[in-house]
């Protein structure tokens, strides 16, 4: 068809010709989608104490050793071996560390803290070493998400005292940690 027309018009069709085919390979170069963009805000964790871990006032045994154990779930104290419990004295009641968890509704948690530490008598003489134990080790924040949740737990221990255990006022301190999973 091109051989039967002017020279002319044979440049002009073979140009448009071209542009057609140079129109047509440039759209098939590039492509483009639309693209969303989300997040999910929860709240911080957050631990409150509610109490601390004591072990009231003891007398220490005469002879041999016994040990001193409040319960992590109760805070009740026990005494085994040659220790007496004393209903009175300067230490604060007995009782178990207590915590609250607060956070992201629904979601779960973990608890950390250390196997022991150590009562120090006079803030840094010989040393109590007290074996900790927890009600449990996390747990899931009551609530669904986008609401507060909380939960619960304590911490008991257990000493030993000797009739060697110098008497006096002990003191310490150990962490809590807790931790969405």
């Amino acid at each position: 068809m091109l051989r039967s027309l002017p020279k002319p018009l044979k440049v002009l069709a073979g140009a448009l010709l071209a542009s057609a085919f140079a129109g047509a390979a440039s759209a098939q170069t590039t492509s483009n989608q639309s693209v969303s963009g989300s997040i999910a805000i929860f709240q911080p964790i957050t631990l409150t104490k509610g109490s601390d871990l004591s072990f009231g006032t003891v007398m220490r045994p005469a002879s041999g050793a016994g040990d001193v154990i409040i319960n992590a779930s109760t805070g009740a104290r026990s005494v085994t071996g040659n220790v007496q419990a004393m209903a009175n004295g300067p230490a604060p009641a007995p009782s178990r560390a207590t915590f609250t968890v607060s956070g992201e509704g629904g979601l779960n948690f973990s608890i950390s803290y250390p196997g022991n530490f150590n009562l120090m008598r006079n803030g840094n003489q010989d040393p109590i070493q007290v074996n900790l134990n927890a009600t449990s080790g996390g747990g899931a924040l009551s609530g669904s998400a986008g609401t507060t949740g909380t939960s619960s737990f304590g911490i008991g221990g257990q000493l030993t005292i000797s009739n060697s255990t110098p008497t006096g006022s002990y003191t310490g301190s150990f962490t809590v940690t807790v931790s969405y999973n």
